[in-house]
């Protein structure tokens, strides 16, 4: 056909007789039951049949599996983490039973050396003994100086002396 006929122009007319007016209620070949209230003295407007008249229902989208699995976690989740509060403070308890015990051996130590000192200061004057050396500190060094072991590998006699590990 060309773009210029004049029967591409033209309208076509609709056959009507094909569309039919929206229905506004679906029918299945019978009337919807109308309201009649069993008091008589007591009437209410007849309800409007369509949509207002529809029972409203509440669909569940979740399945009861992924619910329980939900609640599975939840609970997984909170033994886990008392699980995990429990061994915090067995470690804490731990750490603080071992402080104590080192600081019961660290007062039976120098309870020790107190004692030699004093029995050995029997026999020698007090100003022949060697001074007392300086209580090692952890002090992260600056110089890569080898001169002298960290102080975690000092060990000092009975006397206070020096002695290199």
């Amino acid at each position: 056909m060309d773009r210029s006929s004049p029967q591409s122009s033209a309208t076509p007319e609709l056959d009507t007789t094909l569309i039919k007016e929206p229905q506004d209620v679906l029918s299945f070949g019978f009337d919807p039951p109308k309201f009649t209230s069993p008091f008589p003295n007591q009437g209410h407007p007849e309800q409007p049949a369509g949509p207002e008249r529809l029972i409203p229902c509440i669909f569940d989208f979740k399945s009861g599996s992924s619910a329980e699995a939900i609640k599975r976690k939840r609970i997984t989740d909170l033994a886990r983490s008392r699980k995990k509060t429990q061994r915090e403070k067995q470690s804490t308890n731990a750490l603080q039973n071992d402080t104590k015990f080192l600081q019961t051996l660290c007062g039976f130590y120098r309870s020790e050396r107190d004692y030699f000192r004093n029995e050995l200061g029997h026999y020698i004057p007090m100003t022949q003994l060697p001074p007392r050396p300086p209580t090692p500190r952890l002090i992260a060094s600056t110089s890569s100086s080898t001169t002298s072991p960290p102080a975690q590998f000092v060990n000092h006699d009975l006397l206070g002396n020096l002695n290199w590990e």
